[in-house]
């Protein structure tokens, strides 16, 4: 219906705002925050060279480097890493 934008007019409470802004929109993709990278005690994690990255995508684990910490995980603020045994 076109003229109706009540809905979209209204403003938020501050505790609103503030659990909006809580909220990850990256849908779960990397957004090259580094933290990963950054926390890493055995420098596991590394960029993706350009030419392999693609959208959501950007770091990639040494697994020959990596003891399996959880470090990169628990820092991720998109939930992108995942832990798991390999196959």
């Amino acid at each position: 219906m076109l003229g109706n934008f009540e809905s979209r007019l209204q403003t938020l409470s501050e505790n609103d705002v503030r659990e909006e802004a809580k909220r990850c929109m990256s849908c779960g993709m990397c957004i090259e925050c580094d933290n990963c990278m950054i926390y890493c005690p055995q420098a596991a994690v590394h960029r993706v060279k350009k030419s392999e990255a693609s959208l959501g995508r950007y770091v990639d684990t040494d697994y020959a480097k990596c003891i399996g910490c959880h470090i990169c995980k628990d820092v991720c603020p998109t939930g992108y890493i995942q832990m798991g045994l390999e196959r």
